[in-house]
């Protein structure tokens, strides 16, 4: 019976999806009247009434050209779970300058704090990798991608041993190698059955396609750890892999190597979201491809407050969606692949979705231009990260 209903909900969904590559709303570059916002940073907004059977939409959008001294910066702040406004005030308090911010990636909703499914990374550090899913990345020669980027972190032990890590900051399940970041996390709980390293590192060295030289501070059974710096790993061994990490000593070196095989260039921000909506300029929705829930696979399609992100073909120019729906009166919404129309008419070659509905929400110039919850001009949700766009040379805390 359970996989009957399974079959009905993809056979509803395979209709949907097709139909969805065909843009609603004939948007053209000429429908933005783009507004300086300060110079590299632009502003539209795009609408469309109700007529012949089509809903009713009002979208914002930024533009950002970053080679006029713009960065991508994938925003969240140690201990996780903030909103939009506190993660941009906390950044901002250490002497960046955020000028624009759309919410990010997906997140289990119940949770207190509040990860990223998908892959993470900020200011070079990877902080989160357990899904296949559509990511939005600046690389450190400062140029934009959407891809999907596949990342294994392997651990050179003394002896000649080899580990690879299984994930990074994500509750441990019962036999699994795992490395936790002080960057990510303010604390450290005690695991019973595993086996635990304190390592530490002299800076934040950016960490893709990368291999950073370790050394281990303390080791042995796992305990709580009160306090963590930035620069602190910690490497976590359970169950039937917890010998991988004993016989250990203070002062032993490690290694860390990450690899990014797709990659040519280190990855300096990463933030995951999807599906992707746009390939080449043209619309489209690769749900089926990254492995998104059947609950997302309907969501995606209908009509919800949507956040997306797209980039330039020459990967220099960033562009920020976030289109108003559910209690809004002037907009019902939009579909996955509409959004990536819209990408597509202001100017972006490649686009991807954020998490939507009630997060979604975009940022530019000190302050709300949409309204993010039910016409109020704030937020009600905490989130798990953010996409930011920092000016450069202003980020001194980091």
């Amino acid at each position: 019976m359970r996989s009957t209903i399974l079959l009905l909900l993809a056979l509803l969904l395979a209709g949907p999806l097709a139909a969805a590559e065909r843009c609603t709303y004939e948007a053209t570059p000429d429908d933005f009247k783009w507004t300086e916002l300060q110079p590299g940073l632009d502003y539209a907004q795009w609408s469309r009434k109700a007529s012949k059977g089509v809903p009713r939409i009002h979208a914002h959008l930024l533009r950002v050209a970053l080679d006029r001294g713009f960065s991508l910066l994938a925003l969240r702040t140690q201990g996780g779970g903030l909103k939009i406004e506190e993660m941009i005030a906390e950044v901002n308090d250490t002497g960046a300058q955020i000028v624009a911010a759309l919410n990010g990636d997906y997140f289990s909703f119940g949770d207190r704090v509040k990860d990223s499914l998908g892959l993470f990374i900020t200011a070079g550090q990877v902080l989160r990798y357990p899904a296949n899913t559509a990511t939005l990345a600046q690389d450190e020669a400062g140029f934009l991608h959407i891809g999907r980027f596949k990342l294994t972190q392997t651990l050179y032990l003394p002896e000649g041993r080899q580990a690879v890590i299984d994930a990074a900051n994500e509750p441990p399940a019962r036999n699994g190698l795992y490395v936790y970041s002080g960057l990510y996390l303010k604390k450290m709980l005690g695991y019973r059955g595993c086996t635990q390293a304190l390592v530490r590192r002299p800076s934040l060295a950016p960490m893709v396609n990368r291999t950073l030289a370790l050394t281990i501070d303390t080791a042995g059974p796992s305990k709580a750890l009160a306090s963590l710096k930035d620069t602190d790993l910690v490497l976590l061994a359970c169950g039937s892999r917890a010998d991988e990490l004993r016989g250990l000593t203070p002062g032993a070196p490690l290694y860390l190597e990450t690899t990014a095989p797709a990659l040519s260039h280190s990855l300096l921000e990463a933030i995951s979201g999807g599906p992707r909506v746009l390939r080449g300029a043209a619309p489209g929705d690769e749900i089926a491809d990254e492995g998104f829930s059947m609950a997302l696979r309907f969501y995606l399609p209908s009509r919800h407050p949507r956040s997306a992100a797209g980039v330039s073909a020459d990967g220099r120019t960033l562009y920020l969606l976030a289109v108003e729906g559910r209690g809004i009166s002037r907009s019902s919404g939009i579909s996955s692949v509409d959004a990536g129309c819209l990408l597509a008419a202001a100017g972006a070659s490649d686009a991807l979705l954020f998490d939507g509905g009630g997060s979604s929400v975009i940022y530019g110039n000190g302050r709300f231009l949409n309204k993010p919850h039910l016409g109020r001009r704030f937020t009600f949700r905490d989130l798990a990260n953010a996409v930011a766009v920092r000016k450069l040379g202003t980020l001194e805390g980091r």
